[in-house]
């Protein structure tokens, strides 16, 4: 009889061990889905026909922008300018555009017409 008990102990310990394991799984298939990496970002190039404080519309598509949106100007030095410097403009000729969950969070300026 110890013998059986033995394995009932032991088998005890293996359905833990299973549930521990099915737990690390599960949670490993449901971490990327919180992640917010710029790696998760799309990149979207193009001519940006019109950007106001709210949307930008690039290649003919609109696409609303974040609360706070940074511009930054591409050059032999890059530097960030403020979204309202570009507004007046209201066109860049090129721009790479990093969008993320839906909102355009990045505007890479590459080439403007003054």
């Amino acid at each position: 009889m110890k013998r059986g008990r033995g394995d009932i102990l032991h088998t005890g310990n293996f359905r833990h061990i299973l549930i521990l394991v099915t737990a690390i799984i599960l949670v490993s298939l449901l971490f990327p889905s919180f992640s917010f990496s710029s790696e998760g970002a799309q990149t979207i190039s193009g001519r940006v026909d019109y950007i106001n404080e709210s949307s930008l519309f690039i290649n003919g598509i609109e696409y609303p922008l974040a609360r706070h949106v940074r511009v930054t100007v591409s050059g032999e030095r890059d530097f960030d300018i403020t979204l309202a410097t570009i507004i007046p403009v209201s066109f860049i000729n090129r721009a790479r555009v990093y969008i993320e969950q839906g909102y355009v969070t990045w505007i890479v300026i590459l080439e403007v017409q003054q």
